[in-house]
C-alpha cells in the first residue's frame, strides 16, 4: 500500500500506531499483572485458611495433651501423697510396734498385728496371737493396761487354761 499523505500526517499516523501499540502492550502487561495479583491473592487466602485450620487442629491437640498431662500429673501427685502419708504413718507406727515387742512377755506369740490411725490422733492396734497358758495372757493384759488405753479382750479367751488363741485391741495414750 502506498501512502500519499503528507509527511507530517505520516509521522502523526506512525506516532498513533506506536502509541496504540504501546497502549496494547501496556494493557496486556497490566492485565497480566492484575491476573497474577489475583492468582497470588487467591493462593494467599487459600494458604491462610489452611494455616488457620491446621492451627486450630494443633491447638485442640495441644489442649487435649495438656489436659492428659495434667490428669497424669494429678494422678502421680495423688500417688506420691499416698506414699508420703504412708511413710508418715509408718514413722508413727514404728515406735508403738517396737514398744509392743519390747513389752511382750515370753510364752506369747503374735500371729498378726493391725494398726490404724483413729480420729482422735491415737493409734488403734489389734493383735492376734497364741499364749501357752492363761497366766502369761494375764500378764500381757496387765502390761497392756499400764502402757495403753481401752484394752479389750473377748471373754471367750479366758475360758481355756492352756494353748489359747487370743485377740486384743487397744489404743495408744
Amino acid at each position: 500500500m502506498i501512502n500519499l499523505l503528507p509527511s507530517f500526517q505520516k509521522e502523526e499516523l506512525e506516532k498513533r500506531e506506536k502509541i496504540t501499540f504501546a497502549l496494547h502492550i501496556g494493557i496486556s502487561v497490566l492485565a497480566s499483572l492484575i491476573s497474577f495479583l489475583l492468582l497470588l491473592s487467591g493462593i494467599y487466602f487459600y494458604l491462610s485458611g489452611e494455616l488457620k485450620g491446621r492451627q486450630a487442629i494443633l491447638e485442640a491437640k495441644l489442649k487435649y495433651l495438656n489436659s492428659e498431662a495434667e490428669k497424669e500429673i494429678l494422678a502421680k501427685n495423688r500417688f506420691l501423697s499416698k506414699i508420703l502419708s504412708f511413710e508418715f504413718e509408718r514413722k508413727e507406727f514404728c515406735p508403738v510396734l517396737e514398744k509392743i515387742f519390747q513389752l511382750l512377755p515370753e510364752g506369747i506369740r503374735l500371729n498378726s498385728i493391725s494398726a490404724s490411725k483413729v480420729d482422735t490422733g491415737k493409734i488403734q492396734i489389734s493383735l492376734t496371737g497364741f499364749s501357752q497358758d492363761r497366766e502369761k495372757l494375764i500378764s500381757l493384759r496387765e502390761i497392756l493396761q499400764r502402757n495403753f488405753s481401752e484394752v479389750s479382750f473377748p471373754t471367750q479367751v479366758w475360758l481355756k487354761e492352756k494353748d489359747i488363741d487370743f485377740s486384743v485391741s487397744f489404743k495408744t495414750k
